[in-house]
């Protein structure tokens, strides 16, 4: 598991077996899931956002609109898919 997911497990609460916080197994109650999983999703929100802006530099005129446009449908479908609110 990636070190980010597991510092998004960690500032969601989860914990290890033993109650310290979580190394490699992680136990989550059910609002701590609900939690790590916005988290997730906002991540990926994140670089939604941050692809469009960086597309400022590497494209021109309309392949830099279609890009956008494109960022801007992943953007929306990730937020809906998952029903996160702004």
């Amino acid at each position: 598991m990636s070190e980010r997911i597991q510092k998004l497990a960690r500032h969601s609460g989860a914990t290890d077996e033993n109650g310290s916080h979580a190394t490699t197994v992680y136990c989550f109650t059910e609002q701590e899931l609900k939690g790590f999983a916005e988290l997730i999703v906002r991540e990926c929100l994140k670089l939604c956002v941050e692809v469009e802006e960086d597309l400022d530099g590497i494209y021109n005129g309309d392949e830099r609109e279609a890009a956008k446009i494109g960022s801007r449908f992943c953007y929306e479908a990730i937020k809906g898919e998952f029903g996160v609110e702004e």
